[in-house]
């Protein structure tokens, strides 16, 4: 038991140790889990992992997402259970409460044998908990139907991914450049 212990602390850290740096210079999008319809729970979690994986691609964005935080909770429960602090809770709430967007998604099956994934993306509602981030204000929303498995799915993520991320950068733009003058009027 304590050898397996240390195996899966060994594994944890080495993953941990191999994320990106932390970026104050990119804006932080949390990726919830894609709620399913029943039935459908194993192919949610496969399409969360894969769109997260979609997303992070983009370099300039950070991205945390939900099954990596479900992830570092457990491992600090762990840690607790035998005694040892975990800073990695610390460190995870100052994360979420600096979420600059969210992503969500749903799955739902639809006629004729078809899945639908619905996934909106919008900046960070004000009043959400660092939890339990949402947003009250949708910047993309988008569908993506596939006949059968979530197989199908998961081949359109990348286009997801970037069409997201395409939304997302524009709400960032921002200039300091003064207003273009008016054009004189014609007397």
């Amino acid at each position: 038991m304590r050898q397996s212990l240390f195996v899966v602390v060994g594994l944890l850290a080495g993953a941990a140790a191999a994320q990106a740096p932390v970026a104050a210079d990119r804006p932080l999008i949390f990726v919830a889990d894609i709620a399913p319809a029943p039935g459908l729970d194993a192919d949610a979690s496969s399409l969360t992992s894969a769109l997260c994986g979609a997303i992070a691609k983009d370099k300039r964005f950070d991205v945390l997402c939900a099954p990596d935080v479900r992830q570092i909770l457990g491992f600090a429960a762990m840690s607790s259970a035998t005694g040892a602090a975990s800073p990695a809770v610390e460190k995870l709430q100052s994360r979420l409460e600096s979420v600059d967007f969210v992503v969500n998604g749903t799955l739902n099956p639809r006629a004729r044998d078809e899945l639908a994934l619905v996934v909106v993306a919008g900046p960070r509602a004000a009043d959400s908990d660092a939890s339990a981030p949402f947003t009250d204000k949708v910047v993309v929303k988008l569908e993506e139907i596939a006949p059968g498995k979530s197989s199908r799915l998961l081949d359109r993520l990348p286009d997801v991914a970037a069409r997201i991320g395409k939304a997302l950068q524009l709400t960032t733009t921002t200039t300091t450049a003064p207003p273009a003058p008016l054009p004189a009027k014609k007397q």
